[in-house]
């Protein structure tokens, strides 16, 4: 779940891309899923929570990593993860 309003959560995915453009591990990691590619991108702040029930659980842990997934150049999805 991302903590912040529309305009901070695109920012971080915009963020996020360029950092994915300019850098490798251990800050992005990227990986090939068929027609999709999955980026990973330490943001090193939190930028949302651990939702549902394993983050109630949990006590709903901050996330400081966003995940893209692309198909080509287009964002298909991004949210806030710890993995």
């Amino acid at each position: 779940v991302y903590s912040g309003n529309r305009d901070e959560i695109l920012a971080w995915i915009d963020e996020a891309y360029m950092i994915a453009q300019k850098r490798g591990p251990p800050q992005v990691v990227i990986e090939e899923q068929g027609d999709r590619t999955t980026i990973t991108v330490i943001l090193n702040r939190k930028i949302g929570y651990m939702g549902g029930e394993n983050g109630a659980k949990r006590g709903h842990p901050p996330l400081k990593m966003i995940k893209l997934v692309l198909e080509d150049r287009d964002v298909i999805t991004a949210y806030p993860t710890n993995n």
